[in-house]
């Protein structure tokens, strides 16, 4: 798989709610693996405080590659809260593991 289609792999999850997949999706060294140790936390985190985000559109603005593991993307993300959507631009690191590329 590569890394663009992880990424879309990621936020068809994250549209439908799937936080087991977008959990999976992240790096083992990520700070938000060092917030979320477990799974089954995050899931029920998300569940509670993120189910009333929802997904409208993503887009891959520009990919820088670091080296052949390491690839930098910028995002563009419209998200909606009760139907007010908001913007977002995200700078990620990719990291190309043996389990597949990882946020």
């Amino acid at each position: 798989m590569t890394a663009e289609e992880m990424l879309a792999q990621r936020f068809t999850a994250l549209a439908s709610g799937d936080f087991a997949v977008v959990y999976a999706t992240y790096h083992l060294e990520s700070p938000f693996i060092q917030q979320f140790a477990d799974r089954g936390t995050y899931v029920r985190f998300a569940k509670q405080n993120l189910s009333a985000i929802k997904v409208k559109s993503w887009t891959l603005l520009k990919k820088r590659d670091l080296a052949d593991d390491q690839q930098e993307h910028i995002l563009v993300m419209e998200l909606t809260v009760d139907g007010t959507s908001q913007y977002f631009y995200e700078l990620a690191l990719l990291i190309e593991t043996e389990d597949g590329w990882r946020y």
